[in-house]
């Protein structure tokens, strides 16, 4: 029971935050490490345009198999599928 109570407080203590506090948008991973090209083979970039940024990373991906890629459904929204290049 004592186990149930505080994984509920660990996990509300985060979501209410999320819910309840205004979006801040950061720029970068937290702690993260600049990695070198082809350093994480399975790891994609998945990148757009913008008229003021011009190409800007918006979403990562990973390789499951030689030609398919998993990433979030919220990466991508209806209208936005072309034919990639």
């Amino acid at each position: 029971m004592l186990y149930v109570i505080s994984t509920f407080l660990e996990i509300t203590k985060y979501s209410f935050h999320n819910l309840f506090s205004p979006l801040q948008i950061q720029k970068r991973v937290i702690n993260g490490q600049k990695a070198e090209k082809l350093e994480y083979p399975w790891a994609v970039s998945i990148k757009g345009t913008n008229p003021v940024f011009k190409q800007i990373t918006y979403c990562g991906s990973t390789f499951i198999r030689d030609r398919w890629l998993l990433t979030a459904a919220h990466c991508f929204w209806a209208g936005s599928w072309r034919k990639s290049q």
